[in-house]
């Protein structure tokens, strides 16, 4: 069953899948819990969709363009990452979600699947709960099946794509042999071009968008953020996702700017 569920999420366009138990969930928040979601929940299917590197690098895109205008250029690079990069892949991941669940409630094992987190409705509804509280942490979902860890940016990194990856989970009844946390650091050390690359860090430096944690191991594999996030600063659309656009980890590119 469970090479049938992986193959379900490749076949539609996953990039990644992995399986975490419910028990590693403890401590999670009250009503964000999988058996909060499925009573009898067992296991957390994750699973994320890459993006397209051309469209990470949207900033490049259109450089003495004989057709785009100079005032043009950052409102059309920023829309084809939007659409590329973001409510495309979140349409995939939609379905990807979706395929898995109806294949397990037709097993007979209720699962339950998420929507993705990019249209106007849930922007609206997410601003109205405090601290941007998502409906279930698709990261953590991540780290613990084994996709990769938290980075100092507080993104999952994935060893093959670093953090240009985006994700959603089934949470599912079915008891699922969960996958091993993955085993390498994957962060470099002392590296913090994450930090500088922020966007508002940059332009307000008394701001501290991102912090890290007192007492920051280096040599532990990150389960959970190792930095506090000003989720509202993230939120407020002037980030651009330099942070993940520069992080060395998984780049095709010796460079980036």
């Amino acid at each position: 069953m469970k090479d049938e569920i992986k193959q379900i999420a490749l076949r539609e366009g996953a990039s990644k899948v992995g399986i975490a138990s419910v028990e590693s969930f403890a401590g999670a928040p009250n009503g964000h819990a999988p058996t909060d979601f499925i009573p009898d929940a067992k296991s957390v299917i994750s699973f994320g969709v890459r993006l397209l590197d051309a469209a990470v690098e949207r900033d490049r895109l259109f450089m003495n363009s004989q057709m785009v205008p100079e005032e043009l250029r950052m409102p059309v690079q920023e829309y084809i990452y939007e659409t590329v990069a973001y409510s495309m892949v979140n349409t995939r991941l939609d379905q990807i979600g979706l395929s898995i669940a109806l294949f397990l409630e037709k097993q007979g094992y209720p699962s339950m699947c998420f929507p993705a987190t990019y249209d106007t409705y849930y922007d609206s509804l997410m601003r109205k709960i405090p601290n941007f509280q998502a409906f279930f942490s698709h990261r953590h979902a991540a780290v613990r099946a084994g996709l990769g860890e938290f980075g100092l940016n507080n993104l999952v990194l994935t060893p093959e794509y670093g953090p240009r990856i985006r994700l959603n989970s089934v949470i599912t009844s079915i008891q699922l042999e969960p996958e091993p946390i993955i085993g390498e650091k994957l962060c470099i050390r002392g590296c913090t071009l994450c930090l500088e690359a922020c966007a508002l860090c940059v332009n307000n430096p008394s701001t501290n968008i991102l912090t890290p944690k007192e007492n920051l191991n280096w040599n532990e594999i990150w389960l959970d953020p190792p930095s506090v996030t000003d989720k509202h600063a993230c939120n407020s659309g002037r980030c651009a996702g330099g942070c993940m656009r520069v992080c060395p980890v998984g780049s095709k590119r010796t460079h980036r700017s």
